[in-house]
C-alpha cells in the first residue's frame, strides 16, 4: 500500500463504520410499506428526542440568561401583536353580500368567517366542551369560508377552523379530534417555546456541532489505527494512519454537524396530536374515529390534490399521522361503559343538521373554485340532509351540467334543476330556470317550446325583480339575510320576504345607494394593524 492511497482508503474505512454504526440492519422481509413506517417513526423518535434536548436547552438559557429571556419577550410579544391584528381583521371582514356572477347567478361571496351563526355556535360549543376545566386560557372557536381543509391557531387561543375542513369530517367526534388537537397548541404554550426554540436553536446548533465534529475526530483516529493494525503496520505507521484518520474524521464530523436540521414543527404537532387523542378520550368521544379522519384525508387527496395544500390534509403527514393514531389506539385500553353510561359518542344529531348547511355553503365555494369532487360530495350530502333546500338542488345541478359524461349524468342535473325550481319559493336561486330550459332545447322537440319560453320567461323575470327589489336594497338589509331565511325556511315559513314600508323606502334606498359608492366605509377592507413578526436580535 503506498502513501498516497492512505487517506482515500482510510476515509472508506471512516465512512464505512460511521454508516454501519448508523444504519440498521439491511435486509428485511418486511412489506415496503411497513419498512417505510418503521423509517418514519425511528426518524419521528429522533426528531423528537433532539425536540427534548433543545427544548431544555432553551429553557435554562430562557432562566439563566436575562438577555436571551427579553429577546424570547420581545419576539413573542410581536408574535401576539401580530396575532391580535389578523384576528382584528378577519373578525371585521365585509360580510357576505350577495352578488351576480358571469353567468347570471346570484352568488354570496364570503371573504373572512362564515357567517351563519347557527353552525358556528355548534362548532364552538364543541370546543369549549373540550377545554380543560382547570385551565386559565380562554379560547374561541371560529369558522373560516375557504374549502380547503386547514385548521390554525393564534397565539390569543383562536382557533380557525375551514369550513372545507369540517366539510370532510364525518361525525363530531372527528371534529371535537381537529379542535382539541389545535386547542393543544396553546395549553402546551408552543407560540412561546416557538419563540425560545427559534432564538436558541443556532447556539444549541453551534454547541451540537462542535462536540460532533470531536465525535469524528475519535472515529476517523481510532478508524485509523485499525485500518493500520489490519495492513500490518508498525507503530509508527499506525500513529501516521491514525492523525491521518483523525483529520478525515474531523471532515466527516464537520459535515456531520452541519447537516443539524431538526423538523421541531412536526414534534410539535405530533404532541398536539397525542393531547387531543387523550382530550377526546376524556369526553368519552370514540377514539376509533381519529385514523378514519385521517384515512378520509387520503381518500379526499387522492381525489384532488388540492385538499393537501392545508397542513391536515398535507401529502406527506397524513400517512404518518394515521399510522401515528393507530399506534396511540393499540397503546390505549377503551374501557367498556360502566354501568348506566352511555357509549362512546360518534356524533349527535345536531352534526347531521349543522352539515347539510356548512356543506351545501362549501359545495358551492368549492364549485367556484373547481374542486368539483369536493363539491359533488357535500352538495349531495346537503340534498339528502335538505331535500328541501332549492340551493342545494340547483349547485349539484350545476356540478352534474359541467362535469358530467353520460346521458344519466345530464338527467341528474335536470332533476336537480327541477327539484330547485319546486322548492325555490324566494326565487334566490333563479338560474335552475335558465338551465331547465336548456335541457329542454337539447330535446329537440317543437312541442316542448311553449315550456322553453316559460323557463327563459320565468329566468328572466326573477333576474329582474332581484336587480330592481332586493340587490338595489342588499346595502341596508342584513348581511345574513341568506342565513334568516334558512332559519325561517327550518320554522316552517318558505315564503317570506322583507317588506320595506312605503314610508321609509325612499331614505332606505338613499342609504343603500351611498354605501355602493366605492368610497363608501363599507367597501374598504381594513388595513392591517399589526407589523409582521421579526427575530429578535442575538445577544
Amino acid at each position: 500500500m503506498t502513501t498516497k492511497s492512505v487517506p482515500f482508503r482510510l476515509a472508506l474505512i471512516v465512512f464505512l463504520l460511521v454508516g454501519f454504526a448508523a444504519s440498521a440492519p439491511a435486509q428485511s422481509n418486511k412489506a415496503p410499506d411497513a419498512k417505510l413506517r418503521e423509517k418514519e417513526k425511528a426518524k419521528a423518535e429522533k426528531d423528537a428526542r433532539r425536540y427534548d434536548k433543545l427544548r431544555a436547552f432553551a429553557l435554562n438559557l430562557h432562566q439563566t440568561d436575562p438577555d436571551f429571556r427579553d429577546d424570547v419577550d420581545e419576539h413573542y410579544d410581536h408574535v401576539q401583536q401580530q396575532h391580535s391584528g389578523e384576528a382584528f381583521n378577519m373578525n371585521i371582514a365585509p360580510p357576505a353580500r350577495p352578488e351576480v356572477v358571469h353567468d347570471g347567478d346570484r352568488l354570496r361571496r364570503h371573504t373572512g368567517l362564515y357567517d351563519n351563526k347557527l353552525v358556528g355556535d355548534y362548532i364552538n360549543r364543541v370546543g369549549q366542551r373540550l377545554v380543560p376545566t382547570d385551565s386559565d386560557k380562554l379560547f374561541a372557536f371560529r369558522l373560516v369560508a375557504d374549502p380547503r381543509p386547514i385548521a390554525y391557531t393564534m397565539s390569543t387561543g383562536t382557533i380557525y377552523i375551514s369550513t372545507g375542513l369540517v366539510s370532510l369530517l364525518d361525525n363530531e367526534a372527528q371534529l371535537a379530534y381537529v379542535l382539541a388537537h389545535e386547542m393543544a397548541h396553546v395549553q402546551l404554550d408552543h407560540w412561546k417555546l416557538k419563540s425560545m426554540l427559534l432564538l436558541a436553536e443556532d447556539e444549541f446548533n453551534k454547541k451540537e456541532g462542535a462536540r460532533r465534529k470531536l465525535i469524528g475526530v475519535a472515529i476517523g483516529a481510532a478508524a485509523g489505527v485499525m485500518a493500520g493494525a489490519a495492513t500490518g503496520g508498525d507503530a509508527a505507521a499506525m500513529a501516521q494512519l491514525g492523525a491521518t484518520g483523525a483529520v478525515v474524521g474531523f471532515g466527516v464530523g464537520s459535515a456531520w454537524a452541519d447537516a443539524l436540521k431538526l423538523e421541531w414543527d412536526t414534534v410539535q404537532e405530533n404532541e398536539a396530536d397525542e393531547a387531543a387523542f387523550r382530550a377526546i378520550a376524556n369526553q368519552r368521544y370514540d377514539i376509533r374515529e381519529v385514523p378514519r379522519l385521517y384515512a378520509t384525508l387520503q381518500q379526499a387527496v387522492k381525489q384532488d390534490r388540492r385538499v393537501g395544500l392545508g397542513f391536515m390534509g398535507n401529502r406527506r403527514r397524513t400517512a404518518e399521522r394515521l399510522a401515528n393514531a393507530e399506534d396511540m389506539i393499540a397503546r390505549s385500553l377503551i374501557p367498556p361503559p360502566a354501568a348506566g353510561e352511555a357509549k362512546l359518542i360518534s356524533t349527535h344529531t345536531d352534526f347531521v343538521r349543522v352539515m347539510a348547511t356548512l356543506k351545501r355553503d362549501n359545495g358551492i365555494l368549492s364549485f367556484y373554485h373547481d374542486m368539483f369532487q369536493l363539491a359533488k360530495s357535500n352538495l349531495e350530502y346537503a340534498r339528502t340532509n335538505r331535500p328541501n333546500d332549492p340551493a342545494a338542488h340547483y349547485y349539484y345541478g350545476k356540478v352534474m351540467k359541467l362535469v358530467g359524461r353520460t346521458e344519466e349524468d345530464r338527467k341528474l342535473a335536470d332533476e336537480a334543476f327541477q327539484k330547485a325550481i319546486q322548492f325555490d319559493h324566494r326565487e334566490r336561486n333563479y338560474g335552475a330556470h335558465f338551465y331547465r330550459a336548456l335541457a329542454l332545447i337539447d330535446q329537440k322537440n317543437a312541442r316542448l317550446n311553449p315550456e322553453i319560453a316559460k323557463e327563459l320567461q320565468s329566468y328572466l323575470m326573477a333576474s329582474i325583480k332581484f336587480a330592481s327589489e332586493e340587490a338595489e336594497l342588499a346595502n341596508t338589509l342584513p348581511a345574513n339575510l341568506d342565513d334568516l331565511y334558512d332559519y325561517l325556511t327550518e320554522a316552517g315559513e318558505v315564503s317570506w320576504r322583507p317588506v320595506v314600508p312605503d314610508s321609509i323606502k325612499g331614505a332606505v334606498k338613499q342609504v343603500s345607494t351611498e354605501a355602493q359608492k366605492p368610497e363608501s366605509p363599507l367597501n374598504k377592507v381594513p388595513p392591517a394593524s399589526a407589523a409582521p413578526v421579526k427575530a429578535a436580535p442575538k445577544k
